[in-house]
């Protein structure tokens, strides 16, 4: 016999990127702007390394114990 159950999966993904910046540029005080180029800049290689190397890159499976699974769920 077998069951379903829905699991909660988490992944952390890492990329090497190179960019341009200010010479006052401070990574613990990204800007708005700042973030945002370099979110994407960064987007199409993280995809890749997730997409490439999924079993190197998940952390933690658990039990979802706040929303389990529900035999209407599809």
């Amino acid at each position: 016999m077998s069951k379903k159950v829905a699991l909660l999966v988490t992944a952390e993904v890492q990329t090497r990127i190179v960019v341009e910046v200010a010479d006052d540029f401070d990574v613990e005080n990204l800007n708005e702007k700042e973030f945002a180029d370099i979110a994407i800049q960064s987007k199409r290689r993280l995809l890749n390394n997730l997409n490439n190397d999924v079993f190197d890159c998940i952390t933690d499976i658990n039990l979802d114990r706040e929303i389990p699974y529900n035999e209407n769920d599809n």
